[in-house]
C-alpha cells in the first residue's frame, strides 16, 4: 500500500481566514452587481419618466403643492393645540397648587380650633 500524503492540520485561525477570504471575494461580486443593478434600475426609471407627458407631471406637482399646504395647515393647528395644551396644564397646576395650599390652611386652623 501506498503511503497517503498528510494533511495539514485544519487550525482554527485557517479556516477563519479561508472563510474571510471568501466573503471578500463574495462581497466583491456582489458589489460589483449591486452597482451594475443600480445603474440599470436608475437608467429604466430615466426612461420611464421620458416617457411621461409634461402635462402628467404638471397635475402631479400641483397635487404634491396641494399636498404640502394641506400639511402645513395641519402643522400649524398642532402647534396651536400645542400652545393651547400648555396654558391649559399651567393653569390647572396653579389651580392644584392653590387647592393644596388651603388644605394645608384648613388643616392649620382646624387643629388651633381642636
Amino acid at each position: 500500500m501506498a503511503k497517503s500524503a498528510k494533511n495539514p492540520k485544519m487550525t482554527l485561525d485557517k479556516l477563519a481566514r479561508i472563510t474571510q477570504d471568501e466573503f471578500r471575494v463574495a462581497r466583491k461580486d456582489m458589489d460589483k452587481g449591486f452597482t451594475e443593478l443600480r445603474g440599470d434600475v436608475q437608467e429604466g426609471f430615466l426612461a420611464l419618466r421620458k416617457d411621461i407627458p409634461e402635462e402628467v407631471r404638471d397635475i402631479v406637482r400641483e397635487g404634491n403643492i396641494k399636498i404640502i399646504a394641506s400639511n402645513e395647515k395641519v402643522a400649524s393647528k398642532l402647534d396651536e393645540f400645542l400652545k393651547d395644551r400648555g396654558a391649559h396644564d399651567a393653569l390647572h397646576k396653579r389651580i392644584t397648587d392653590d387647592i393644596h395650599h388651603y388644605d394645608q390652611r384648613i388643616k392649620k386652623l382646624e387643629a388651633k380650633v381642636l
